[in-house]
């Protein structure tokens, strides 16, 4: 990890900006929700969908709103890019897929689960301090090697906004992105049962591959 010394001094919108050696915690916070502009690597695509994160319950949702192309929702019977999608991490272990138009669920996989809340704290490095030219936010950039290099970008200030995630993914180094609308971004506690909790009569396992490649 890159450590550097501790200053502070006056930020975008007046609040006070911290350069700081801490790796963020996903989010800011351990609880909370935020509007999502996603570009998608394969197929090619741009849509929004709502997240909802826990870090204390290892739990977190996907609202996939259309047109969308979620990897874990195309091959659902009958689904389509017009539909919504919903993919959940519930705290139970498993994963659910729901598409509300057609009051369809299925329970997904056992094996992955919802990003870990402390995942910058170990093998993360600190690349600097940047201005981001979307929001005009002062941001800090962290990267961490997965199966390719992560660039995650928050507010330099206490709060650790979400505002910037990607990577270049697979051989032809395709932007994968997630733009946080800070905008629409709460932290605290949301009704964790019914965002997180494993759905109502969902027992029926879902047939697609990836779920049977995943589940245990």
């Amino acid at each position: 990890m890159c450590l550097i010394f501790s200053t502070s001094f006056q930020g975008v919108n007046g609040t006070k900006s911290i350069q700081s050696s801490t790796p963020p915690l996903w989010g800011g916070a351990d609880a909370f929700r935020v509007l999502v502009n996603l570009t998608n690597p394969s197929p090619i695509a741009k849509w929004i969908f709502a997240y909802y994160h826990s870090s204390s319950l290892r739990a977190e949702r996907y609202e996939h709103f259309p047109p969308q192309y979620d990897e874990m929702c195309v091959d659902l019977p009958n689904a389509s890019p017009s539909q919504q999608c919903n993919v959940i991490f519930s705290y139970n272990g498993w994963s659910y897929l729901q598409l509300p138009q057609q009051s369809f669920c299925c329970k997904c996989e056992n094996t992955f689960g919802a990003i870990r809340g402390d995942w910058l704290m170990q093998n993360s490095t600190f690349a600097g301090v940047v201005r981001d030219q979307r929001t005009g936010y002062e941001t800090q950039h962290w990267t961490k090697w997965g199966q390719y290099l992560n660039h995650y970008y928050c507010t330099n200030d206490d709060k650790r906004m979400p505002i910037l995630f990607n990577e270049l993914w697979g051989p032809q180094h395709t932007l994968k992105q997630w733009e946080f609308l800070v905008q629409t971004f709460k932290v605290g506690e949301f009704d964790f049962k019914k965002y997180l909790g494993p759905p109502e009569n969902c027992e029926n396992l879902c047939m697609t591959d990836v779920c049977k490649a995943y589940r245990k």
